[in-house]
């Protein structure tokens, strides 16, 4: 029977048990022990379950091992309920359920994806002051990370923590570590992160990793923290590990967020020379670096060189370099990315042709400005009120006050209100000798708004 146990040969071992039982034979513990672990092997937990009924009917004890392998076959198929049927019938026959019993639960909820099952058991493990051990907090921290739940993440690998300290079997592996700072990461919750990372390297709890410096890495890069993170990139370097793709976009990224263009530059250019190769997310963050910062040729320069890789630019790529260009109000450079954008069979949206229409306002290039503002339109992407504003404001500098009154019609039909901004821009376009009709222009945009705004519900 052990032998049929320990190789999981289920049909061989309750051939045996049946031949015993058979010959009115009283099978003791270990036999039936040895029978359920051989399905339990084999993920049959009905029969593990029809198992323990027979050693019941015959009035053969059964104890904690017979129990723990049959919440065991529960595990592979994710079925928790079953797992805790069964950790419920050991505390009612036999007290006390050990760490195993729990541990086959709480694998079986992470199977499942019961996550909230699992938190209840991990409580009801800490109330019957059974030890945890690092498979059970695995399968919790899983839940924890599907969650979002930082908290209780932390407060599992901190107990963990605590009982190496009276059992040192109980020792947190690198698993355990990443999946806490991963629940970390996705809340953002840096200073968390960085703590543990730094903890459990000095009290030697586990094995830091790529995987742990990134998922801090990846926390600091969504609050910006550009400076921490490019002192923990020097740190995993001089640990020996070495930065992928996924390390350098965390940091130029956290770069991008604070508008170090120069700082995502050098990563950049450390990264192709340690040999990593580049990918477009780490491109589209240094351009959005110099895109904070005005610096259009910077980015110009980078996308070029994105393409001369053979790299497929997005369009959160173009619209970082055509916003460049807008605001430093180079509509001819801004012109010149929108069309390379369409010859790359890329859709134009409306902030690459709103930025475009901004860099003609800030050039004073009305006509310029009036006809990328027809092809949004003819491209039927929405014009916001952004665009409008851009618009407006050329052609007030131009003193084009009847295509402003339209256009200001127009954003009424398309139910876009115009603010103080297209007001101010929309009085802007009479000149001195004019100002004493601005009242009287304000009315008409108004009526003439309303009797647009009729036409176009009646039709």
């Amino acid at each position: 029977m052990g032998a049929c146990a320990t190789a999981g040969d289920w049909s061989s071992a309750t051939g045996l048990l049946s031949n015993l039982l058979s010959e009115r034979l009283a099978a003791n513990t270990r036999m039936f022990n040895a029978a359920v672990t051989a399905h339990a092997t084999d993920g049959d937990w009905k029969r593990a379950q029809f198992l323990l009924e027979a050693a019941a009917r015959c009035q053969a004890r059964t104890d904690i091992v017979t129990y723990n392998s049959a919440a065991n076959a529960c595990q592979g198929g994710g079925l928790w309920l079953i797992a805790q049927t069964f950790l419920e019938a050991l505390a009612g026959k036999h007290g006390q359920p050990s760490i195993i019993t729990y541990t086959s639960v709480l694998s079986a909820c992470h199977q499942e994806g019961a996550w909230s099952r699992a938190h209840l058991t991990l409580q009801d493990v800490k109330s019957r002051t059974v030890q945890p051990d690092v498979v059970a907090c695995n399968a919790v921290l899983s839940s924890c990370e599907a969650l979002g739940n930082w908290r209780q993440a932390e407060q599992t690998l901190l107990d963990l923590f605590n009982a190496e300290k009276e059992l040192p079997a109980s020792r947190t592996n690198t698993v355990t570590l990443n999946a806490v700072l991963s629940t970390l990461e996705k809340a953002a919750e840096w200073p968390r992160a960085l703590w543990l990372l730094l903890q459990s390297d000095l009290e030697a709890h586990a094995t830091r990793d790529l995987v742990s410096y990134n998922a801090v890495l990846s926390a600091c890069e969504k609050r910006g923290e550009w400076q921490r993170a490019s002192a923990l990139l020097r740190q995993l370097q001089e640990q020996r590990l070495r930065a992928d793709i996924i390390t350098y976009s965390s940091v130029i990224s956290a770069c991008q967020k604070q508008g170090e263009w120069q700082q995502a530059q050098l990563l950049l250019r450390e990264l192709l020379e340690q040999g990593v190769e580049a990918d477009v997310v780490a491109y589209s963050a240094a351009i959005s670096a110099c895109e904070r910062r005005g610096e259009a040729r910077q980015a110009g320069m980078l996308l070029q060189e994105l393409q001369a890789r053979r790299l497929q630019a997005d369009a959160a790529a173009y619209n970082a370099v055509i916003s460049t260009c807008e605001k430093s109000g180079d509509w001819r450079r801004a012109w010149f990315f929108l069309q390379e954008l369409r010859r790359t069979q890329l859709e134009a949206t409306t902030v690459s042709v709103s930025s475009t229409i901004s860099a003609c306002e800030k050039d004073w290039a009305w006509r310029r400005a009036q006809h990328f503002f027809r092809e949004l339109v003819c491209e039927q992407l929405e014009a916001s009120v952004i665009s409008y504003n851009a618009v407006v404001s050329a052609l007030a500098k131009g003193s084009r006050w009847s295509e402003v009154l339209r256009l200001v019609e127009g954003m009424q039909m398309q139910e876009v209100h115009a603010d103080i901004l297209t007001l101010s821009s929309a009085c802007g376009s009479f000149d001195k000798t004019q100002v004493h009709n601005i009242p009287q222009y304000l009315r008409t945009i108004n009526l003439r708004s309303q009797e647009a705004l009729r036409r176009h519900l009646r039709w």
